[in-house]
This record gives C-alpha cells, structure tokens and sequence, in this order.
C-alpha cells in the first residue's frame, strides 16, 4: 500500500493473511492524524491552532506529540524547537519574492520564536500572538510509532511502515534502501 500523507511518500509492507484490510485501516489512521498534523490542509488541528493562536479541546495526539516536542526541546537545549514556523513563512515568502530576507524581517519572525511561550493544556493549547508551530521534525516519526501499535494491537508481527519515516515490526528485521 502507498499514498502520500503530510508532504511524504507513505509505504507499508505487512505479511500477514488479513494485509488488505490492515493496510486499509493503517492508511485511515495515518488519514486521521494528518487531519491533526498536517500544515497543508486547511482545516487540520495544527493548521486550525496556527491561525488562531489558540486550540480549544485538543487532540489527544496533538498534545502527547507536543510534549514530546517538548522533551526534546529540552534535551536539545532548544537546538529542536517547532516555533520555528514563523522563520520558515518568512523564508518561504522571501524566495517566493525572489529576494534575501531582509535582517528586518528576520528579526520580525525571531522574535515569535521561543517554545517557553507555548502552552499545552489537556483544555487548550495556547500560543502567543503571531506565534505558529510546525511538527515536521517529529510528526512523521509519531505517526509511524501510532500506525505499528495500531497494527500490532490487530495482531501483525511484520511490517515495514514508512511515512517519511521507517518503523519495522519486529525492529530491524527489514533490509531498507
């Protein structure tokens, strides 16, 4: 089975008897957390919390993968931090224009900048003013992990699930390119 789902090629492999049908609910998931994840469809949680600055009731998902965004913010010494969204617009616009983002402008987007000023509630997720998050580093990964304990919990021991990034059932059992 293949597709494509938040900017990546989407690849499962399963052995087992039932694979049709697993492989269509694992493409529902990854479907359904795209509706989470995704910065290109219009109504997606994160699309909907980086307009608004705000996500009331927010996905279960969403918070368990911004905590762990958070994790690794820390870990990292902020080296991973997803408020960077506002720096990549601003990048984004600037080459769409065909000229260098002006240090003005890149102070502008700097200054959005900061996971300190993201706060994850189980009620709301609340951003400050101008602020956005992206999970490109980490949404792909997560979405993975959830598609194998997806397929696990239907009973498949092999798989090979790749949505930009690879999980394998049983780990490192699969020759991959």
């Amino acid at each position: 089975e293949t597709g494509i789902a938040l900017g990546a090629k989407v690849t499962l492999r399963l052995e087992h008897p039932d694979a049709p049908r697993l492989a269509s609910l694992a493409m529902a998931e990854i479907r359904r957390l795209e509706q989470v994840f995704s910065l290109y469809l219009p109504d997606s949680a994160l699309v909907r919390l980086n307009r608004d600055g705000r996500l009331a009731e927010p996905p279960f998902e969403l918070l368990e993968c911004l905590a762990l965004a958070g994790s690794v913010h820390a870990a990292s010494e902020g080296r991973f931090d997803p408020t960077v969204q506002p720096l990549w617009q601003a990048e984004a616009l600037a080459r769409e224009a065909g000229v260098p983002l002006s240090d003005a402008d890149r102070a502008k987007a700097q200054a959005l900048i900061g996971w300190a000023s993201v706060r994850l509630e189980p009620e709301a997720i609340t951003l400050n003013p101008g602020m956005a998050l992206t999970l490109n580093g980490i949404a792909q990964g997560y979405v993975a992990d959830r598609v194998a304990a997806l397929l696990a919990g239907h009973g498949l021991t092999r798989a090979l699930i790749d949505t930009g990034e690879m999980v394998a059932l049983p780990d490192g059992d699969w020759p991959v390119q």
